[in-house]
């Protein structure tokens, strides 16, 4: 029985991440995102700028995220490290495992781990994917008067690893900051959802 030809990375890659348009009659179907990237923080709030940064730095600290240092008074700065969802958004791959007729399964752009089976005739190939965020929190506060206003944005960087049941494996990344996108590659388009910058404003009086 002669040897069965295994797929390169780079195809298998190319599969998870085909357009719909281009995938109709495939394995795999990609589907981006539907929504729009969260656009930066812009808002003033009816309290001194001493106490807005007290609790901006509280609500930061309080979601996980690691304050960083900065040698300005009036800019609060934190990270995050570790899964994507839910502070960004991309989109959806269905898998079609058991033929063309069955039901596809659903996995998220952004999830952390996910298994997806690749075929092509009588062929199936297990590939592990997994979907990792780095995050940096850049929040200007501002006095003016006895309000405050609150200007911020977050830099997003998503890792991508993909690996081969040949023992192979891709490592991809891309960056985008709040009001952006960002697309690998071979084809996943990735936006915030809002909700690291929503972190920012949490419990605070905006100004009429």
């Amino acid at each position: 029985m002669g040897k069965r030809k295994l797929w390169s990375l780079a195809a298998l890659a190319a599969l998870v991440c085909l357009p719909v348009v281009a995938q109709e009659r495939k394995a795999l179907t990609y589907v981006e995102p539907a929504g729009r990237p969260s656009q930066p923080i812009d808002l003033t709030v009816a309290l001194p700028a001493d106490k807005v940064r007290d609790r901006v730095r509280m609500n930061l600290e309080r979601a996980g995220l690691q304050l960083v240092a900065t040698d300005r008074n009036d800019v609060v700065a934190a990270t995050y490290a570790g899964r994507a969802m839910p502070w960004i958004d991309c989109g959806w791959i269905f898998s079609f495992e058991q033929g063309q007729r069955a039901s596809p399964k659903r996995v998220g752009g952004a999830a952390e781990k996910a298994t997806i089976v690749v075929r092509r005739g009588d062929q199936s190939l297990q590939m592990e994917r997994r979907v990792v965020l780095d995050a940096l929190l850049g929040v200007t506060v501002e006095a003016e008067g006895n309000r405050a206003r609150v200007t911020g944005k977050v830099t997003y960087v998503v890792t991508r690893m993909i690996s081969a049941p040949n023992g192979e494996s891709e490592i991809s990344m891309i960056d985008f900051r709040s009001g952006e996108t960002g697309s690998f590659d071979k084809g996943t388009t990735c936006l915030p959802t809002g909700q690291l910058e929503r972190l920012i404003i949490q419990g605070l009086p905006r100004a009429r």
